[in-house]
């Protein structure tokens, strides 16, 4: 049987809401995650493999 992959995060960008939507801490008994946020253009935030870096929605979005 192959071994399941899971990211511990990943991000969508909603172009059309202007929004960013970050799952972490994957659930490994359903497949889904535990921490799902929305973050308006206006929000920083960090990713967790660089959490000294400091990235504004903003920057993301066409």
């Amino acid at each position: 049987m192959p071994q399941k992959w899971t990211a511990q995060e990943y991000w969508i960008i909603a172009i059309e809401k202007r929004e960013l939507i970050v799952h972490r801490e994957p659930n490994t008994t359903d497949g889904g995650y535990v921490d799902v946020k929305t973050y308006a253009e206006t929000d920083i935030v960090s990713p967790l493999a660089r959490p000294d870096v400091s990235i504004h929605v903003t920057d993301l979005l066409p």
